[in-house]
């Protein structure tokens, strides 16, 4: 069994889309045609005129697109009775975007004395020089393995390892190379300098040089200090340098905008 709710109202259709109150407003609007089409200006187009309000009359009761469920009367009356809108004359003026720095864009306060202020603690930053493991003994090898090891067991806290890729950058020795080519008359130390030049610009172009950052992290100054000390202490087979701030500003950026050159 189902139960109607008392509230419920529907419209009662006497065609297909039209209600008695459609209907009524039609005949109302066309007998104001027909009444009115005997005045002196609009005799004359008398048949158009009385066209011209029944077709409107149609578009009147008929059911809105946009506002589902309402007449277009409906719509129009709504929008007669509400508070006019004012227009103002308004000019668009458009500010200039502040460029964000690299400070902007990370989590960082400052940079000083090879400290980094962080909003949420500190951070300090150390380069790690290249190591050719090929030229290292087998014992040189594991001590440096085991070094490593003892590191990650003893130090609690956070880290980031770093390693950044850029081509290289042979311009000045290029610029030298020219220089040298345009004053020697030699046609064998001239060949020379050309093939050289030649071998720094197919260079630049295949090889890329690598820089190893390691980076730790504190909640306070004193505790910073304190994962220095251990980070130094069981790294010290890898010769970690301290790094300026202005490099380490460069680096940030380097990281937030692929595109930089260091």
């Amino acid at each position: 069994m189902y139960s109607i709710r008392k509230n419920i109202k529907s419209e009662t259709l006497v065609f297909k889309a039209f209600s008695f109150r459609d209907i009524a407003i039609i005949l109302l609007m066309v007998a104001f045609a027909i009444k009115t089409s005997t005045l002196n200006l609009i005799n004359q187009y008398k048949v158009e005129y009385v066209t011209l309000m029944f077709a409107l009359s149609i578009f009147l009761v008929s059911k809105n697109r946009i506002n589902v469920g309402h007449r277009n009367y409906e719509i129009l009356k709504a929008y007669l009775l509400s508070k006019p809108h004012k227009v103002y004359a308004t000019m668009n003026v458009v500010k200039a975007k502040k460029h964000k720095g690299v400070f902007d864009l990370v989590n960082i306060i400052n940079i000083k004395n090879n400290t980094i202020y962080l909003k949420n603690g500190y951070a300090k930053l150390f380069q790690v020089p290249p190591i050719d493991l090929f030229r290292l003994s087998k014992d040189e090898t594991e001590l440096l393995i085991t070094s490593i090891d003892e590191y990650y067991n003893a130090y609690s806290s956070s880290i980031k390892w770093i390693t950044l890729s850029y081509p290289v950058n042979y311009k000045q020795a290029i610029n030298n190379l020219e220089r040298k080519k345009q004053e020697t008359e030699d046609q064998t130390k001239l060949h020379f300098l050309i093939k050289k030049i030649n071998e720094l610009k197919e260079l630049e172009k295949t090889k890329v040089d690598r820089e190893y950052f390691l980076m730790i992290y504190g909640k306070s100054l004193n505790h910073l200090s304190e994962s220095e000390t251990i980070t130094k202490r069981f790294l010290s087979e890898l010769k970690l340098q301290d790094v300026s701030d202005e490099k380490t500003k460069n680096i940030f950026e380097k990281l937030n905008n692929l595109n930089s050159n260091i």
